[in-house]
């Protein structure tokens, strides 16, 4: 039990500091002028150069030393977090009792670094005023359909379909999706219970919207995946913790991008046809870097890269020799464009022990209740 309440103290850690940061931002600052060709490629440089190495070089560079500085602290932070983790993993023999709290540090330490570094860059690469800015208003019911093709050495699946809802009021939110293979007996089926804390929420009379994107949201989650054909099954429950930061509220010249960073825990067990069921525990973090493109009334929606550290679905977790195969879980890059305030679509590529490419089509009904 003390090996499981871990994850379970530094989630509430994460929610804590997002919330306080949520809580002070300033969303009022004025973009800079922007730069001449020649201070732009020297900014671009500089972010490179020493920036590789300072995060928050580039922002120095253009003039937002309180950006620099806090992008600098995002990095030591995830340096000292990371190498706490790895060497704890490293001095315990990856013991029982310390595996799930040191691959918590060491992939929310390699999360902050990657950010910091991502944002640097983002920020005197971007054009003035950001690619792009955030729906500040959620939409009461949004569904889509699609296909998925993914190659799995292991398993004979290689063409799925599938289906989504997420319904909101007001901060709660729930969401279900259901996936089947057409070349085999697999299904996947998941529902999602989330309670939005801070952030954007569907629109109702009377309700200001939301200052920018950033939110904060528990969440809980049943999975079932059946893997009819190989003859077993997986079944999960999970809590989990989610936040989005508009990385604006750091520096001016970062308008435009977001941070995600999760965390969280899931319990349940593997079913066997000809064979007794076996408990298992899963660590999930998630992290991502992402820009938002267009604004709303017009083209507009999100692209994103991320890293998730769970093993249950399609993706799984990358093979590597050792213990520490699956460890480090699938990165992968995501987005959505919606052409209207109904019709959209979406977009995903991840890479795990297998690889998945999937497209889908979206549509949504605005309001609030």
């Amino acid at each position: 039990m003390r090996r499981r309440s871990l994850p379970l103290a530094l989630a509430i850690a994460l929610a804590s500091g997002l919330s306080a940061r949520l809580a002070s931002a300033d969303d009022e600052a004025p973009p800079p002028p922007p730069p001449s060709a020649a201070r732009r490629t020297l900014n671009i440089g500089v972010s490179l150069v020493p920036g590789l190495v300072f995060h928050g070089a580039g922002q120095v560079a253009a003039g937002q030393w309180k950006a620099g500085l806090g992008l600098f602290g995002i990095e030591l932070a995830g340096i000292g977090v990371g190498l706490t983790g790895a060497l704890a993993y490293w001095y315990s023999g990856a013991s029982r009792q310390l595996v799930g709290t040191a691959t918590a540090l060491t992939l929310l330490g390699v999360s902050a670094f990657g950010i910091s570094f991502l944002a640097n860059l983002y920020g005197v690469i971007a054009p003035p005023g950001g690619t792009g800015a955030p729906e500040r208003a959620l939409p009461l019911l949004e569904v889509s359909a699609g296909y998925r093709y993914v190659h799995d050495p292991r398993f004979a699946y290689r063409n799925l379909a599938g289906t989504s809802l997420d319904l909101r009021w007001r901060s709660i939110s729930l969401s279900t999706s259901a996936w089947a293979a057409l070349d085999s007996q697999n299904q996947r089926l998941r529902a999602v219970l989330g309670y939005r804390l801070i952030g954007p929420r569907p629109r109702r009379a009377g309700q200001a919207d939301a200052t920018d994107g950033s939110f904060l949201d528990l969440r809980a989650a049943a999975t079932h995946h059946a893997f009819e054909a190989e003859g077993f099954g997986l079944t999960l429950g999970e809590g989990f913790v989610l936040g989005r930061l508009d990385l604006r509220r750091i520096g001016p010249l970062l308008s435009g991008s977001f941070a995600e960073l999760g965390l969280g825990w899931a319990m349940g067990a593997y079913t066997y046809r000809h064979a007794k069921s076996d408990a298992t525990t899963l660590l999930l973090t998630r992290t991502a870097f992402g820009v938002y493109i267009g604004a709303p009334g017009r083209p507009h929606g999100e692209v994103a890269a991320f890293m998730e550290h769970r093993h249950d679905d399609y993706a799984g977790g990358f093979l590597m020799r050792g213990v520490v195969s699956g460890t480090f879980g699938h990165v992968g890059l995501a987005g959505t464009c919606y052409l209207t305030n109904q019709w959209g679509f979406g977009a995903e590529v991840e890479v795990g022990s297998a690889v998945l490419v999937g497209l889908s089509l979206r549509y949504r009904v605005p309001g609030g209740w």
